[in-house]
């Protein structure tokens, strides 16, 4: 099959849904507050290199034990937010060979996924329950393990980002794309 894929935030999504997420838990659970300078240690010895980025996320989202209905939850986020998704993706008459390929949480962007009917989601997935990263962190070179180990005979026509860390992934498609803002050129050019 031939697809077409897309990294999510910065290219679909206008920022970082992730970020934007864990905020959004931060207003809707005040008692989270207390647990920010955890969050704020975790991201800086990450900056360091002395923690993983899987070690990190997992501090991050741990903020889901708060959550007691996810399904309601990530509605509520999407609500406010949804309004950041790119014109230029939001504008193709059909999302039917898609694939969202993103280091953020499946759990968020399942919900964005079944929404536009897209062809199918690779993301990071967490226990929602503890918010620990399960499995590898979708990201870099583990996008494209992943999309050809579901997909061995897949063909990407189109790869979409607003970074070089999928460059792996522009140079397994005929073609990529960098999305800068609502800008969309060839990826080389």
């Amino acid at each position: 099959m031939r697809f077409d894929l897309y990294d999510f935030d910065g290219t679909i999504y206008d920022g970082d849904s992730g970020v934007d997420l864990v905020l959004f838990g931060l207003k809707k659970f005040p008692k989270q507050w207390l647990r920010i300078p955890k969050m704020l240690c975790y991201g800086l010895l990450y900056l360091l290199h002395l923690t993983s980025k899987t070690k990190m996320k997992s501090v991050m989202f741990s903020f889901v034990q708060y959550v007691d209905d996810m399904d309601k939850f990530v509605l509520e986020f999407w609500k406010g937010h949804e309004k950041k998704l790119k014109k230029f993706w939001l504008n193709k008459k059909t999302h039917s060979r898609d694939i969202i390929i993103s280091a953020s949480g499946y759990f968020w962007l399942q919900y964005i996924a079944d929404k536009y009917k897209v062809y199918d989601l690779f993301a990071t997935t967490y226990d929602i329950k503890t918010g620990e990263v399960i499995g590898l962190n979708c990201h870099g070179k583990e996008k494209v393990n992943m999309f050809y180990e579901k997909y061995p005979n897949g063909i990407i026509d189109k790869m979409y980002t607003d970074s070089k860390n999928d460059l792996p992934l522009i140079e397994e498609a005929k073609v990529g794309y960098l999305v800068k803002g609502d800008l969309v050129k060839k990826y080389y050019d």
